[in-house]
């Protein structure tokens, strides 16, 4: 039977400025859910740190984001319905300031509004939704009703998104997204048109036969990729620009349960450890 992870520590090694780090420290439950997530910058230099609750369902009921170790900067609270959807979300700051998101369900729409302490009006998000729960619609208002974003979406049979359409200001469509897949319902390109139907930006993948991202090319601006060494399980990764010159290189090691174990780059080694659940 696989081993549960209870954690992973990664330790980086920066061979330019001769430091080393715990980078990051990320803690599971037994059931495999993220109790805590954390990064460094540096040595004792937090990133960024969040902490979660879940219900005996293992739906999330609380998220807080730190200041630094100890300290919360702002911490949400979700309440669930009878079927585990959220109703409200209230988010606590450091400062003693609350807001809250009230969650109105109506079919396949979604209404989410957004108040502060006083239950004055910040704005709120309205969702349509198709019969297998994909999102075909996206709103966001501000306070005084206006639309700040829209988005709409079209899927195939497989529920993968096909097309994506992004709205001005006068909710007028001002660019549009094409996505494309091959047999194995893997992304194969995602192209962005203007509202003349212009190309403006097209990213390609290319796959190996066990079906293995080998490339993404974005336009001509970098290339990405990717190559595997099955004997001795190692991951490649290299980014080119546009002159075809090397930004970026990260060689991955894997075990033999297919966990990370070190990841080489131009200046940096990172070691990943892992405790498990008895």
């Amino acid at each position: 039977m696989k081993k549960k992870i209870k954690t992973i520590t990664a330790t980086t090694s920066d061979r330019f400025n001769k430091t080393e780090f715990v980078s990051s420290f990320t803690e599971y439950s037994n059931s495999g859910l993220t109790l805590i997530q954390t990064s460094y910058r540096a040595k004792n230099e937090l990133e960024n740190k969040t902490t979660f609750k879940y219900n005996e369902s293992g739906k999330i009921i609380e998220e807080a984001e730190y200041i630094d170790e100890n300290e919360i900067a702002e911490k949400t609270v979700y309440e669930r319905n009878e079927k585990g959807k959220i109703i409200k979300a209230t988010v606590h700051y450091s400062d003693g300031a609350i807001s809250e998101k009230k969650y109105n369900y109506d079919g396949n729409s979604l209404t989410i509004v957004k108040t502060d302490e006083d239950q004055e009006p910040e704005g709120f998000e309205m969702y349509l939704f198709d019969n297998n729960e994909n999102i075909i619609q996206k709103e966001i208002h501000d306070s005084f009703g206006n639309v700040e974003e829209k988005e709409s979406f079209e899927y195939d049979n497989n529920n993968n998104v096909i097309r994506k359409i992004d709205y001005d200001e006068d909710l007028k469509p001002f660019s549009y997204s094409i996505y494309s897949y091959n047999k194995n319902k893997e992304l194969t390109s995602i192209k962005r048109l203007n509202s003349e139907n212009e190309l403006m930006e097209e990213i390609l993948f290319v796959y190996d036969e066990k079906d293995r991202l080998l490339e993404q090319q974005y336009g001509n601006m970098y290339l990405v990729k990717f190559e595997y060494n099955d004997n001795e399980n190692t991951k490649k990764e290299e980014r080119f620009n546009a002159n075809g010159e090397l930004e970026f290189q990260s060689l991955s090691y894997y075990n033999s349960d297919g966990l990370v174990i070190k990841e080489d780059g131009i200046f940096t080694t990172t070691i990943y450890e892992y405790s498990f659940f008895e």
